[in-house]
């Protein structure tokens, strides 16, 4: 974030806080439960959805979390967050000084922190959850964030966010405006769905999985901004603009997975060994891009002594895309092929009709099984 960058969104956030206090009004993000609970938080929220129940489902059996909510805004969220769920730490972080002075009247022992997410570095800990609401969409260089975030994680830690987005991206004719001016701050900046998770995988996340997606038409809200600064291309814009879709993306992003170390003994030569690259039991290819990816390196070795390619234990792998479904095994259970065709794959293709399944007992199967679209069952 440059430092004009930076100067914008301080004076947008701290003309916002400044107009909440003036003409106060009841926020409806939070749910109707919420807002008796909880009637102090309902007027000073500026997030895009209720974050609360994501949470409590990821830490319900868990006690002494550790949250920061980057963009805290005026501290609604991270306040509730500790009344609900009990933090052992909350730091809220907040680029508004007039946010964060609203922020310091609520009674939670929260640590506020004023800054961007370049100045994270600052902060000596890391935590257990990041939350983000309607904050990362507003950013330039959306990357340069996550990267940032996701050193201020544990190793298993997560990121929950909810960011604008788009079902294409956006016009040149929007990037440029919004460049150009504070005219279409909120919606200017923003870029499609596939794009923003992508920058996840980029940003080194082993898993990204979007948890809702909720529809909603802010083109009303830009028409008028439109209309209120006439960009040169102003007929064009709103030409353009009857074609984009715009949706909440609410996404849990996790830095590592849980995995193991394994050992094996060589199909073809009986070598025993150690894999060097940690292994997991359950690969996605949709939310564990980056592990797909390197899948030949972790799912499977080649022996240190005759260099044969082989699977070093069980896994699983799951494409929703294409609805294909394999299950590996190390060559030498290939002699219990009938009996796994018989408790694995026979319960599953019962359960899912409509996808492919295969049994694969050597890397190429699996290959060649993923990359080939018309690859049917071939286990009856």
């Amino acid at each position: 974030m440059n430092f004009e960058e930076k100067k914008r969104l301080q004076s947008i956030y701290d003309a916002e806080i400044t107009e909440r206090l003036s003409n106060p009004s009841t926020s409806r993000v939070y749910s109707e439960s919420i807002r008796r609970k909880h009637p102090d938080l309902t007027l000073h929220n500026f997030g895009s959805v209720e974050l609360l129940s994501y949470l409590q489902t990821e830490f319900k059996n868990k006690k002494s979390i550790e949250i920061m909510d980057f963009g805290c805004g005026a501290g609604c969220d991270l306040a509730l967050y500790c009344r609900e769920l009990k933090p052992s730490r909350a730091v809220g972080v907040e680029i508004s000084r007039k946010m964060l002075e609203q922020a310091q009247t609520l009674k939670e022992s929260i640590q506020w922190f004023n800054g961007d997410h370049f100045e994270l570095h600052k902060l000596n800990q890391t935590f257990d959850c990041i939350t983000s609401n309607a904050v990362i969409h507003l950013m330039q260089n959306k990357l340069a964030v996550l990267n940032s975030l996701i050193k201020k994680l544990k190793k298993q830690g997560v990121l929950i966010s909810a960011e604008f987005v788009t079902n294409k991206s956006l016009p040149d004719t929007f990037l440029d405006h919004y460049n150009e001016s504070d005219g279409l701050f909120l919606f200017g900046g923003l870029i499609d769905s596939q794009s923003y998770l992508d920058l996840h995988f980029e940003a080194k996340f082993e898993e990204v999985e979007i948890l809702k997606k909720i529809k909603f038409d802010p083109r009303p809200q830009i028409k008028n901004l439109l209309l209120k600064f006439r960009p040169k291309n102003f007929e064009l814009m709103i030409e353009q603009l009857t074609q984009i879709e715009f949706e909440i993306l609410v996404t849990r992003s996790q830095k590592e997975l849980e995995s193991e170390k394994v050992a094996f003994q060589c199909v073809n030569c009986g070598t025993l060994q150690a894999a060097t690259k940690k292994f997991y039991r359950s690969l996605n290819c949709q939310v564990h891009k980056n592990l797909i990816k390197y899948m030949h390196e972790s799912q499977w070795i080649k022996c240190k002594d005759c260099n044969v390619e082989q699977f070093v234990a069980p896994f699983q792998v799951h494409d929703m895309q294409q609805n294909k479904m394999a299950f590996c095994f190390p060559s030498s259970m290939e002699t219990n092929k009938q009996r796994l065709q018989h408790s694995i794959l026979d319960p599953f293709k019962q359960r899912l009709p409509h996808y492919s399944m295969v049994l694969c007992f050597r890397p190429i199967e699996l290959i060649t099984f993923l990359s080939n679209p018309q690859s049917k069952i071939h286990q009856k």
